[in-house]
Order: structure tokens, then sequence, then C-alpha cells
């Protein structure tokens, strides 16, 4: 009616401090008993860092977690002075997430504190909307490598086999996405009016559904086999 007044409004901007930690190290060991030559390494890594939300302020940042470890073996086997064998295992863990903080409880009578977004003033309310996801990795890898020198010929054969057991977990718009816009029906309210008059996000109302785990397991078995025969002293 003739006593609503507009009131004009400008973008709305936050910042957030961020940072990143990380530890690593390493441990290599090599031992050589006569024809045996044996290896070892792992390696260890941790790293921490902050993510801004949508609203870059400190209630709403998310943690990120990536923490590899990786460790190997092998045995090198001089059975004679034209047999090799070689033997090698490694073993990978690996886990990666990005972990939601504390929410409030969500509005009216949804079960979860959703991403809300009033695009006249550039305010969206909440976390990462992409958030919570995450996976984790075991990967275990073995493999053996057979080189036999017999006059102009070297052959090499070997096999590998692979387990990978991994997981992620991510569902796209897990706990909803709702943006206030423009309604014509209501004349020319704005969309922070919107929002505030508790009318119902016409531009964007979005949720997910389904399982946000799901297993990526796979194993594979790889072979070869070589020969590289010098027939002539340049060819």
């Amino acid at each position: 009616g003739p006593w609503q007044v507009p009131i004009q409004l400008g973008a709305f901007s936050a910042s957030t401090p961020n940072f990143s930690r990380e530890h690593r190290f390493m441990i290599n060991s090599d031992l050589v008993m006569g024809a045996h030559r044996l290896s070892a390494r792992f390696s260890y890594q941790q790293f921490r860092s902050a993510g801004s939300g949508e609203l870059p302020v400190a209630q709403f940042n998310n943690s990120v977690v990536f923490d590899p470890r990786r460790l190997t073996l092998s045995h090198i086997w001089t059975v004679k002075p034209t047999v090799l064998n070689e033997f090698r295992f490694a073993f990978v863990h690996d886990i990666n997430g990005y972990l939601l903080p504390s929410l409030p409880a969500g509005p009216g009578s949804t079960d979860v504190f959703g991403n809300y977004y009033m695009d006249d003033i550039s305010l969206p309310i909440g976390p990462q909307s992409n958030l919570p996801q995450g996976g984790a990795d075991n990967i275990y890898q073995a493999g053996n490598n057979l080189t036999w020198i017999k006059g102009g010929h070297t052959f090499k054969g070997g096999v590998e086999y692979r387990m990978i057991i991994s997981a992620s977990d991510f569902l796209p718009r897990a706990r909803g996405e709702y943006s206030w816009g423009t309604d014509s029906s209501l004349g020319q309210l704005s969309n922070m009016d919107s929002f505030v008059r508790d009318f119902f996000p016409a531009t964007v109302a979005i949720r997910g559904v389904g399982l946000s785990r799901f297993a990526q397991n796979r194993a594979g078995i790889n072979f070869f086999l070589q020969d590289s025969w010098r027939i002539r002293p340049r060819w």
C-alpha cells in the first residue's frame, strides 16, 4: 500500500581468518645381506586447514583433513649373475574430508541447517553448500619381476596384484539449498524482503535425497613378458 517505504540495501561482505598446518616425516631403511637387498620406506603426512563457509564467519568455517600414509617394501635377490628377482609390496592409507562445524538447529520445521541466499544484498547464510563430504582409501599392491639373461636375450616377466578399498561420502545439497528472489505476484519485493516475510524461496528450493556413502572397491591383476634380443653388436 502507500504506507510502504522502500529501504535501499547495499551488498554485504565479510571475511574470516584462515590457516593451514602440515606435519610430514619419512623413514628409509636398506639392508644388504649377500645376494639379498631389503628396503623399506614409510611416509607420514597430516594436513589440517580451515575452509570458509558461504558466509565467511567463524561460525560457518569447516575443517579440512588430509592424512595419507604410505609403506613400501622391496626384496631384490640376485639368484645368480644372470638371474635377478625383485619383489615389491606397497600399502597406502588415505583419509580426506571436509568436516562441518556445529551448526544451529534448522529453521522452522526443517531437520537440519541448510544454505540460504539473499541475492540482492549478496548475503549467503551457511557453511560450504557441498558439505559434508569425504572419503577414505586403502590400497594394497604386490608385484614380482624376474630378469633372466641368456646369450643375447634378456627375458623379463612380472605379475602385479592390486586391491583398492575405497569409500566416498557425498550427497549434493544434502542439507538443502534455498534462494529468495523477487516474486512477481507480490509486487516489487526484494530478495531480502521475501526472506524476512517468510515467503517460499521461489528462485531455488532443492535438497538431495538418497544415500551419501558409496563404495568404489576394485581389484586387478596385471602381468607382462618381454624379450630384449641383441641379435648383433649393433642390432
